[in-house]
């Protein structure tokens, strides 16, 4: 590892690797620059580079400024020739109050001269000349491809793919985040030189969340606004957008880059563990069925009255990212709390399900969220409507770890 004037890491970091017998192609060769104000940085520079790399054949160089204010410029552009030898930059910074234009100008340069980006969240709020709350793009959100002054609250945000024929979107669901920051779209819409991908909602606020734009007539760029907390930057979901709207950027968006055979999901930590309920229909659906690894078993709650608890005992205490629930039945409208324990005895909340408002009908359901330390985890059915039941055909609690993806694609969260 090397140190430039002691705030710069400058990490070099090959995780990619072919398939036995498979030729793999030669790397692309990414840099990400990240670190700046009111974000994990030093957490998610491992989880967008691990996760990116078990996608598809990228080497990683990682400039990370640990600085933690928003005015200072990452070490790395002090150097005119900082992009030299790489394909790609994924900007990850959060440095609004850096308005020097000569330091912008050397940020730029390269993009402008072709070299293609990603930009993530923060990157979106980037130096800040003047002008940049007069709805007018200035410099580097022409180089964006959207005008941005603010976010929201952290709340859920639904996400909407506009175009689903689009080769980023295209394998892709609609999903929902755990609590996130929605960017305004300042001006109401996005640059002429830009193409809206997917729409993100709070409430009644809806506002443009992934793109992408021709820079200079020349240079493709991808960006996303989602990705404040670390649940959202470790979902496999938001990892599928940002690989392939980075694959897509350098023009490589195909089976040689993307490596399918090397998708990882999170270790289900449950699997074939103790589990126990409230109440039980009978002795073909005890507890231990949602936990048994076969979506064709189920646990079922005796009659339709809620609440309704099913809990499984992990053996110790765990780090956990989030929980994937399958319930009986489609198109139902199950209300519902997850809570963790690391003693059985007291509880609390890691994914409250209970409210209404853009309920997801699927009956498979993943919730992201970070805890730890904890042994216990309780799934309580609170409301439920005519005729249904508590009923789990699978419960999955997502550990830290990632493992290879199962065959069936009904078991990747």
């Amino acid at each position: 590892m090397k140190r430039w004037a002691g705030l710069l890491c400058i990490v070099p970091c090959l995780l990619s690797s072919a398939a036995a017998g498979d030729e793999p192609p030669r790397p692309i060769r990414a840099l990400l620059v990240l670190g700046g104000c009111c974000h994990d940085y030093a957490r998610q520079k491992d989880l967008l580079t691990r996760g990116i790399s078990a996608r598809a054949h990228v080497e990683w160089t990682v400039a990370y400024d640990p600085n933690k204010t928003n005015g200072h410029k990452n070490p790395v552009y002090d150097n005119p020739d900082w992009a030299r030898g790489f394909d790609i930059i994924v900007h990850d910074e959060c440095s609004s109050h850096v308005d020097d234009m000569a330091s912008i100008e050397t940020i730029l340069k390269p993009h402008r001269e072709g070299l293609p980006g990603v930009v993530l969240h923060c990157g979106m709020h980037c130096y800040r000349t003047e002008g940049w709350n007069k709805r007018r793009a200035t410099p580097w959100m022409q180089f964006t491809g959207l005008i941005s002054t603010g976010h929201g609250p952290q709340q859920p945000i639904a996400v909407a793919f506009v175009d689903k024929d689009h080769p980023i979107t295209r394998p892709l669901a609609d999903w929902t985040t755990v609590n996130e920051e929605l960017y305004n779209n300042a001006a109401g819409h996005i640059e002429p030189t830009a193409h809206a991908l997917a729409r993100g909602k709070q409430g009644r606020t809806e506002w443009t969340v992934a793109w992408t734009n021709t820079y200079n007539n020349k240079a493709r760029v991808f960006s996303t606004t989602l990705g404040h907390n670390n649940a959202t930057v470790s979902d496999p979901r938001y990892l599928d957008l940002v690989t392939r709207g980075l694959l897509w950027a350098v023009d490589k968006l195909d089976d040689r880059y993307l490596k399918p055979e090397a998708q990882t999901v999170p270790e289900d930590l449950a699997h074939g563990k103790p589990a126990t309920a409230s109440s039980t229909e009978n002795a073909d659906h005890r507890p231990g069925a949602a936990v048994d690894g076969d979506p064709a078993t189920r646990w079922s709650a005796e009659g339709a009255s809620v609440p309704q608890w099913w809990q499984v005992d992990l053996g110790r205490p765990r780090d956990l990212t989030g929980i994937r629930i399958v319930w009986e039945r489609d198109g139902v409208d199950y209300r519902y709390k997850v809570e963790g324990s690391e003693d059985g005895r007291d509880w609390v909340m890691l994914s409250d399900q209970k409210s209404t408002e853009g309920r997801d009908r699927d009956r498979d359901r993943t919730h992201p969220f970070l805890a730890r330390k904890v042994r216990h985890v309780r799934v309580t059915a609170t409301q439920l409507p005519p005729g249904a039941r508590a009923s789990l055909a699978e419960v999955q609690v997502l550990g830290t770890d990632r493992v290879p993806a199962p065959a069936r694609a009904a078991a990747r969260p």
